[in-house]
């Protein structure tokens, strides 16, 4: 409980638009040393909005892509981590975000045979109004002519760790045998991958929804800076800080 407590203190303070306003604070505050400070904001906003550069670094750590379509093998079930989707109880629809590939790109598998059965694993990751997402998820499954007895729902976990700890509990439980394809955002694979083979679970990469794209020398995403993008590295230094905390902690 504490870990997971101070894992949302640290996922406020890793942001770089929270350490701009507290360098323009900061020089609001330090008079001798405001233009300084000031410099140093202006830095800070540029390089954590600039395009190329988080497009670089995203080339470099996020796992390569691979092509299940083509290989002559099946998964005993595809997991499938959470955080793609939430449900508007005021409109009463359920909403994907930037991460539904994780589910999106495994549909086709599980329909043409490659992957057996799903497993939705992901609670509620928030400290106050939780919800869990996977009951909804199942029901938009549900929906599109997944078979029930083929949707399989790990509703517990907060965060990475708990995914696989609860997921590994749950194919203990239900008796599969693996292989299992392991479905979750390119940058947050390492991680999700290390935690699952640390709980021994025998799973293969599937790596979506990528950050990087090719690269392009164009001045528009060379200099030209996107607010965007500070959100995009909220999440890229989320995972660097996850590793090593799990590290720290054991979970990888």
């Amino acid at each position: 409980m504490v870990f997971f407590y101070l894992s949302k203190l640290a996922d406020f303070l890793i942001q770089p638009l929270v350490w701009v306003c507290l360098l323009m604070l900061a020089a609001l505050w330090k008079k001798k040393r405001r233009s300084r400070l000031l410099i140093y904001g202006f830095i800070c906003l540029y390089f954590f909005s600039n395009e190329f550069i988080f497009n670089e670094v995203s080339l470099l750590y996020e796992s390569a892509p691979v092509s299940i379509a083509k290989q002559d093998i099946k998964y005993d079930a595809a997991i499938i981590l959470g955080g793609l989707s939430n449900y508007n109880r005021k409109h009463q629809q359920l909403e994907f975000h930037g991460s539904a590939d994780r589910l999106n790109d495994v549909l086709p598998l599980y329909f043409s045979g490659k992957v057996k059965r799903l497993i939705i694993s992901g609670g509620s990751g928030r400290m106050v109004n939780r919800e869990e997402e996977s009951p909804h998820l199942k029901a938009y499954l549900l929906k599109i002519g997944v078979s029930e007895k083929d949707i399989h729902i790990e509703d517990h976990s907060r965060n990475t760790y708990e995914n696989a700890k609860y997921t590994k509990e749950l194919i203990d439980k239900e008796g599969f045998s693996g292989p299992f394809l392991l479905s979750t955002s390119a940058a947050h694979m390492p991680r999700s991958l290390a935690c699952f083979h640390k709980q021994e679970v025998d799973v293969e990469a599937f790596p979506v929804d990528y950050f990087g794209k090719s690269r392009e020398f164009n001045p528009d995403r060379l200099f030209t800076p996107k607010a965007h993008i500070l959100s995009k590295w909220d999440w890229m230094i989320h995972e660097w800080v996850g590793w090593l905390f799990y590290k720290v902690a054991g979970y990888c």
